[in-house]
């Protein structure tokens, strides 16, 4: 059973590490301004109600994603690059404007916490089916030996009698 533990954590760790290494890099290793401008519109959330990023806003007049890209554009020809654009975001509109939280501080609970949970899971499966499948061979089957136990002898004359009186 500590061999299974051992495996579950191994898994959980191959699964979390990558994860966790990850860091978030410039798209396609291009640091041209229409890169980071496309990156970004699609890093940041549109708040106009659409639940999506500013690069993917339907809303063809919307009233917050026109302007934010405005800004962006303004602030990539300013010379500002995307560490500071995406800090000054977040200044001003908090955290609910990047489409992913960061995986910093109590955020990293909402990253690790799922596989967590698999694993627990995984476990805990694991050990029911060990005692399902000890119950059963512990138990004695219907027709089997141990179903013929020895009974107390008055017990069985009882019940061959009652048994002869059946037939």
């Amino acid at each position: 059973m500590k061999s299974i533990y051992l495996l579950a954590l191994a898994l959980a760790l191959t699964l979390v590490a990558p994860a966790l290494a990850q860091q978030d890099s410039s798209p396609g290793g291009h640091n041209t301004k229409e890169a980071v401008y496309d990156h970004l519109i699609s890093k940041l959330m549109c708040l106009c109600g659409c639940n999506t990023t500013l690069k993917a806003c339907p809303h063809v007049n919307c009233d917050f994603a026109i302007p934010r890209k405005r800004e962006i554009l303004a602030m990539l020809d300013d010379g500002a690059a995307q560490d500071e654009i995406e800090a000054d975001m977040v200044t001003r509109f908090g955290q609910r404007i990047l489409s992913a939280p960061p995986k910093t501080g109590f955020n990293l609970v909402g990253y690790i916490l799922p596989f967590v949970a698999i694993v627990a899971v995984g476990i805990l499966l694991i050990r029911i089916a060990a005692a399902w499948a000890g119950r059963e061979k512990t138990a004695p089957a219907a027709g089997s030996a141990a179903a013929n136990l020895p009974v107390d002898a008055a017990l069985r004359r009882k019940m061959e009698r009652e048994l002869s009186e059946f037939d």
